[in-house]
């Protein structure tokens, strides 16, 4: 409540275009974070211009708009990924089979967000071992695979939580969990509150 500010969404597939040729960038920069400029103001400046000026061409109508857009945002995710390299929190990467298999996972959570499957079906679906599959999620974001679920599972409850009227019993059903109960015990476990006291956020 107290922040005051911007939302800029774009899709994920949209991330995937700017940087095919960087998996490794477009990882990095779907990973939550909360960035402090307080020691950079310079570096602050150059992402809040670069924000303006995605905004102006975003409400204006001119010759080779996205091309613009697509140019300034890649220049705004990069300054970001620059920023967090010298913060010394960028992840330690595996080689490119490793992260290769780690991002066909993620896509595969989200494809399967309203069909429970288990670690053992996602790995097969990979053509690897669960083992092997937590493995390379401890070696990418230094979480087991079913943490990595159920993450994505808090983010998807957390949508309909702030932008829909439907109940918890209801969320819990849309995100194939069976028991209502079992859903609010992981709730509050990943983010320290209830999904009802999350709602009045």
């Amino acid at each position: 409540p107290q922040i005051i500010g911007s939302v800029i969404t774009f899709s994920e597939s949209f991330l995937e275009i700017l940087f095919k040729e960087f998996p490794q960038m477009i990882l990095e920069l779907n990973q939550l974070r909360y960035f402090s400029f307080k020691e950079h103001e310079a570096v602050f400046e150059q992402i809040a211009a670069l924000q303006t000026e995605i905004i102006r061409e975003l409400e204006e109508e001119k010759k080779g708009k996205q091309l613009v857009v697509q140019s300034l945002f890649q220049l705004l995710f990069v300054k970001l990924y620059r920023f967090i390299i010298t913060q010394n929190e960028a992840f330690n990467y595996s080689d490119n089979r490793t992260l290769h298999y780690f991002q066909r996972f993620q896509k595969s959570i989200k494809r399967s967000v309203q069909e429970s499957k288990s670690i053992e079906e996602y790995a097969q679906e990979l053509g690897i071992t669960s083992v092997h599959l937590n493995r390379i999620c401890q070696s990418i974001a230094q979480k087991s695979a079913l943490e990595i679920v159920q993450d994505y599972l808090i983010t998807e409850a957390k949508k309909y939580l702030l932008n829909t009227s439907y109940s918890i019993s209801e969320i819990s059903y849309f995100l194939d969990i069976k028991d209502p109960a079992y859903f609010a015990r992981i709730f509050r476990k990943k983010t320290g509150i209830s999904p009802s006291d999350f709602r009045k956020i």
